[in-house]
């Protein structure tokens, strides 16, 4: 989330999303998003993280003084208050990033399994095709009821609020 790669890729996620045999994978990879959120809100991580960025801001500083000691004529740009500047502005990104991301793919996994689970429905059991997947129905509702689950779980997840 912190860095600028890509969450995830969007070709695979798809790929996971339409092919029921790899559905685990899309599940998977919000569990991720979903974890990594949680554990950056968790107070002793945020505390961690704070502490780090404060003390790269300090070294910052203290590296400021010493070019002033050594050479009068230096003035002093804010180090400090950049790195404070960059971390705020690291932070927000990640936190947008996987907003966006877990938004988007739930949306799309919900469009995809709720149409899936339209056309599915009991047709496939009430057909009186003999070739009908009597499994096809029940695997959907099982999507389905981890997606309820997991969208559940997002909507509690409440709002990223940035250790810095």
């Amino acid at each position: 989330m912190w860095s600028d790669k890509q969450l995830v890729d969007e070709g695979k996620m798809k790929k996971f999303i339409d092919d029921n045999a790899q559905n685990n994978k899309a599940f998977k990879k919000m569990r991720d998003i979903i974890s990594a959120w949680k554990y950056h809100q968790d107070k002793t991580t945020k505390d961690i993280l704070k502490k780090q960025s404060d003390r790269v801001a300090a070294v910052m500083n203290r590296l400021e003084d010493e070019i002033k000691k050594k050479d009068k004529t230096y003035t002093k740009i804010g180090l400090k208050a950049a790195w404070d500047s960059f971390m705020k502005a690291r932070a927000e990104t990640a936190r947008a990033r996987a907003e966006e991301t877990l938004d988007t793919w739930l949306k799309y996994m919900n469009n995809a399994w709720m149409e899936e689970d339209k056309s599915s429905g009991d047709e496939s059991m009430s057909s009186g095709d003999e070739n009908s997947d009597p499994n096809k129905g029940a695997n959907t509702n099982s999507k389905v009821a981890r997606l309820a689950k997991l969208k559940k779980e997002r909507e509690s997840m409440g709002t990223w609020s940035s250790p810095l």
